[in-house]
């Protein structure tokens, strides 16, 4: 008995004791590993899969294996999107943002985006000139505030957002029609739909 990964033998892994227990984790006689690297400080006894790559132990947490230095634990607040946060940093994809402040910061559910009092984020990076107070989804991929529309990360120039329509992949409002984060010259807004 073996146990193989993308096709290959690890030898380090005990076919008898070995388990997968989530997030790309895996245990063998006791032992967590990343993959098949060991993660020093994690054992069976005292993993705890958080999610999004996140775990942790007693007194530490990890991303994808790397410890996350200087985290509080007794504060340590999974917020999903790949959000995790303690009482002084928020991080993402186990990166801390810089911007973020932890005691306003939130995450929109079934999205991309997150706020604090002074920041709408787009998977950890800031937006830009954003109103915070008016600040809405429209859906996984655009948002608006009072003034402005955006794809993701980027400002949609010129667009209405009172008459701004969702449309996948596209986006329109009463006189301009985009593509992600690129206007179409030449399209008509008021007769324009995509292909299905």
């Amino acid at each position: 008995n073996a146990v193989y990964f993308y096709g290959g033998k690890i030898s380090i892994y005990d076919a008898a004791s070995f388990q997968s227990i989530g997030n790309d984790y895996f245990s063998s006689q006791g032992v967590v590993y990343i993959y098949d690297k060991e993660v020093p400080g994690l054992n069976l006894n005292n993993f705890v899969n958080i999610g999004d790559g996140y775990v942790r132990n007693n007194s530490n947490v990890y991303f994808q294996g790397k410890l996350l230095t200087g985290f509080d634990i007794s504060t340590l607040n999974y917020l999903g999107g790949n959000l995790l946060k303690d009482n002084q940093k928020v991080y993402y994809r186990g990166t801390v943002i810089k911007e973020a402040s932890p005691a306003s910061f939130t995450h929109f559910p079934e999205s991309y985006f997150s706020k604090d009092a002074n920041n709408v984020y787009n998977q950890g990076r800031v937006l830009p000139k954003i109103d915070t107070n008016s600040f809405s989804i429209i859906n996984d991929t655009h948002s608006k505030d009072s003034n402005n529309v955006y794809y993701n990360t980027y400002l949609l120039e010129h667009l209405d957002p009172d008459s701004f329509t969702s449309l996948g992949e596209y986006g329109k409002d009463d006189r301009f029609v985009y593509i992600r984060n690129s206007r179409i010259k030449c399209a008509d807004a008021a007769s324009f739909e995509p292909l299905k």
